[in-house]
């Protein structure tokens, strides 16, 4: 018998899984995919390891920073300044800097002496709890305006979450927003990129007597057993003192009763789904690393092109670029083929490079991609659920 099972080997049940087993505990990982990572995890082309989806570090990403730097990565890893571009009407924008702010043409002058004394606000204030029962589009249009919230904020909440601005908290946005102009443009990237930092961890957690099994569905937890299906079809049963679960709540809640209070809770937290497409060009579509689309709207809310930050990750073309769609899981563009979406995309993409070409690309739909939580919370998690399971003797 294990001392603790976790299910789910993306990075918060590794960073759960490392912590417990440096202390002592015997620890069995379980992940459903063949692969490891998660979100985080990558795929081999052409002799090069590729995130399935768009990665960087920022310096408010403290917890990330601290993993990097227990696990030997961090002074392997690269830091680049790139502005964020924003394309509205066929033209790209700066907005960093406040001379950038005032080439914006699409907003007025007093507006754009408001989102400059915005960015100063946003720079001072650390602490928004007070805003928690705000709502963003009433707070942000008293502050900056009707038209500066339409353009900007309105865009970007629908491109990043696909969410209705007067939804969102301005307490969590405060926060986030705080942290953004804080990192000043800066962004990290290890040298053996994502991969090397679950490889990393999961040496560390075998190391330690720790056992991880992929391909190992777990089928239902009940009384502190957990049934798994392996991907021969096998069912076993295996025991363990403590769980550890790190799947999203409605896989978790699909195969294991709890209380209804808790279920309840659990079923109010929200999940976006994301189509990511990376592929390779010899175009540059954009200096920058991350470029968002305000207007007209695409059928990608934006592009990251990686060589910004590992000008040697590319293992076919140039460049390598992430397009990325966030959408409601029952949206129709997820029922597309690999194929409908690549030829959406860069329809696209040649509304601002006509004659761009790809020289390869792959398809990723991530169902359970991004709820509203702070940065760098899936190792924090993690880490906080291990030390609890520590602190309290647990084993």
């Amino acid at each position: 018998m294990k001392d603790v099972i976790v299910i789910g080997g993306g990075l918060s049940g590794f960073a759960a899984a490392e912590e417990l087993s440096q202390n002592g505990f015997k620890v069995l990982v379980l992940e459903k995919e063949d692969a490891l990572g998660g979100l985080a995890r990558s795929f081999l082309y052409k002799g090069k390891w590729i995130p399935v989806t768009y990665h960087h570090v920022m310096s408010p990403d403290v917890k990330t920073i601290e993993y990097l730097k227990r696990l030997g990565l961090w002074d392997r890893t690269t830091w680049k300044t790139s502005p964020q571009s924003f394309w509205y009407e066929g033209k790209e924008y700066l907005l960093s800097r406040p001379e950038h702010i005032f080439r914006f043409s699409p907003l007025r002058f007093k507006d754009k002496l408001k989102l400059l004394r915005f960015g100063i606000y946003c720079w001072m204030r650390k602490d928004w709890s007070n805003l928690s029962n705000v709502d963003c589009e009433t707070w942000l249009k008293e502050k900056i305006g009707e038209d500066a919230t339409d353009i900007l904020f309105k865009n970007l909440m629908d491109i990043k979450f696909n969410m209705p601005l007067s939804s969102i908290s301005m307490a969590w946005l405060g926060r986030r927003l705080h942290q953004s102009v804080r990192n000043r443009d800066r962004y990290g990237y290890p040298e053996e990129g994502i991969h090397g930092m679950v490889k990393e961890l999961e040496r560390r957690i075998i190391g330690k007597g720790g056992e991880i099994k992929t391909s190992t569905e777990v089928t239902r937890i009940e009384n502190g057993s957990v049934t798994v299906r392996d991907s021969q079809g096998n069912i076993n049963v295996l025991d363990g003192r403590r769980l550890v679960s790190t799947i999203p709540p409605p896989a978790l809640l699909s195969i294991c009763h709890v209380s209804d209070s808790l279920a309840g809770y659990l079923n109010n937290i929200r999940f976006k789904s994301i189509i990511s497409m990376v592929c390779g060009s010899d175009a540059l579509l954009t200096k920058y690393y991350w470029s968002v689309m305000l207007k007209p709207s695409f059928s990608f809310g934006g592009i990251f092109n990686h060589t910004v930050l590992n000008d040697n990750g590319s293992p076919e073309g140039k460049y390598l670029y992430y397009l990325f769609t966030y959408l409601d899981q029952n949206d129709p563009m997820l029922m597309m083929d690999e194929a409908e979406i690549r030829d959406v995309y860069l329809s696209d993409i040649r509304k601002i490079h006509p004659g761009c070409e790809l020289k390869w690309s792959m398809v990723f739909k991530l169902r359970y991609s991004q709820p509203i939580f702070a940065m760098d919370a899936a190792l924090r998690s993690g880490f906080n659920t291990a030390r609890y399971i520590i602190e309290e003797g647990l084993k």
